[in-house]
């Protein structure tokens, strides 16, 4: 190679380095030099007149009491949607989707990029490094966007999907991308405010998109379920062969169906896709009533996560119904319950320590307790998180809040951490995983 080619190619190399430096902001430089790439963050989020949360970050993941407040950065809100190469993907409630990294020098997390939406986004999935899609809160609304640039590229077109006009909330609330079959599967939420219950359709419905071409295939329904949640983390539950298993919550009794005798569409339900995207109409079963609580007036079941063979890890109601409740539900058939006695009601079907983590096996329908594992609270939790072969498993009572250590193979755990300060434990984030796209 002669001198002046060498020159051409070293100038060329310089010109695109710089090109590269004058592209990126400040905060956007090699995420190896200016961010942490591993490490955990723990946030805690509390209740005020402004919420808040604090978001710390931790090289390991810590034991005992954590006094979060003096080693986290505090936000009014965040939410942690997805990380990507040690880049945390969020949101705090302005309808903007916010990239984060966590600083290499001070250890705060701090904003790197940003794009505005017309509503909050709700849930990502990452198909590549350069290829993800988040969805909206207001609408059946799926964006696509470059998560190393932050460039909005398009929009997922699902009108030829399932329409609920007359509701007054309709929206995708949750995405599985399940890598066997290349599809992600968008779970249609839909809502009308005249109601009490969260959820105003008599079936369930899944937009199914295919990953490669993003574009809508169809639209699968479910005639005998209602409410798909999963409340706490998204876990994308797929096992070996690519089937994907969700659950349906049931309404929680607010369509005043409740009981042993309730229709199974207003309880819990753990439903299966198969590998052609297409529900598996004999697979169904309800894991509370698996579990022994089969007589329960009022049955949740929030949040599971797989953990091969399979088999996954759950959290569900585990004791009879307290009873307050069936006080409380007789003035309800006789019509003399107060609008406090109702709210007092709500609050122990809800948030009563009555669930517990359990361990599930898809194929035998089969549900039993971890020995010796205390009870939790319901409804928005727990979180949970598989990191390095062991399940963290997110735990609230009144005494006290945190993550359980939990080894799938043999259901020991262990009280990981708790917070002294902070609010109530909230996300345990592997910062060098792929959160959201499991």
């Amino acid at each position: 190679m002669n001198v002046l080619n060498t020159k051409i190619l070293k100038s060329a190399f310089l010109v695109a380095v710089f090109a590269m430096l004058v592209s990126c902001d400040e905060n956007e430089v090699a995420p190896d030099e200016q961010f942490k790439n591993d490490g955990y963050i723990i946030t805690g989020a509390t209740d005020g007149d402004v919420s808040t949360v604090y978001a710390g970050y931790f090289e390991t993941i810590p034991e005992g009491d954590i006094d979060l407040v003096s080693n986290a950065t505090a936000f009014t809100w965040l939410r942690i949607m997805g990380v990507q190469n040690g880049y945390l993907f969020g949101r705090n409630n302005n309808n903007t989707l916010i990239k984060y990294g966590v600083d290499a020098e001070t250890n705060a997390i701090v904003k790197v990029d940003e794009f505005a939406l017309n509503a909050d986004p709700g849930n990502i999935v990452f198909i590549d490094n350069e290829t993800a899609v988040v969805s909206l809160y207001d609408s059946k609304d799926i964006r696509i966007f470059n998560p190393s640039t932050m460039e909005l590229s398009g929009q997922i077109d699902l009108s030829q999907g399932v329409s609920f006009e007359e509701n007054d909330a309709t929206y995708i609330s949750q995405m599985i991308y399940n890598e066997v079959t290349n599809k992600i599967y968008a779970i249609v939420y839909t809502a009308l405010d005249a109601t009490p219950q969260y959820y105003d359709a008599e079936a369930i419905h899944i937009e199914v998109i295919d990953a490669a071409t993003l574009q809508w295939e169809k639209t699968i329904t479910h005639e005998n379920a209602e409410y798909p949640i999963f409340r706490g983390e998204d876990n994308a539950v797929i096992d070996e062969s690519g089937n994907t298993y969700i659950i349906a919550q049931g309404t929680y009794g607010l369509d005043n169906q409740f009981g042993p005798t309730a229709p199974a569409g207003s309880k819990p339900q753990i439903l299966k896709i198969n590998t052609s995207s297409e529900f598996d109409e004999s697979y169904a079963f309800n894991p509370i009533d698996a579990l022994g609580f089969q007589n329960n007036y009022f049955q949740l079941f929030t949040s599971m996560i797989y953990v091969g063979n399979n088999k996954a890890i759950g959290v569900g109601t585990a004791q009879s119904d307290d009873p307050q409740i069936l006080t409380l539900l007789q003035k309800f058939a006789a019509g003399t319950l107060t609008d406090e006695e109702y709210g007092t009601l709500v609050s122990l079907v809800l948030y009563n320590e009555s669930m517990k983590f359990v361990e599930i096996d898809l194929l035998g329908k089969s549900v039993t307790e971890i020995p010796n594992i205390p009870f939790t609270a319901g409804f928005s939790y727990p979180f949970m998180y598989e990191i390095d072969g062991s399940i963290y498993g997110q735990f609230t009572t009144n005494a006290k809040n945190g993550f359980y250590e939990i080894n799938p193979q043999t259901g020991a755990f262990t009280e990981k951490f708790s917070l002294s300060t902070g609010g109530t434990a909230y996300q345990l984030v592997d910062l060098s995983g792929q959160m959201g796209h499991e």
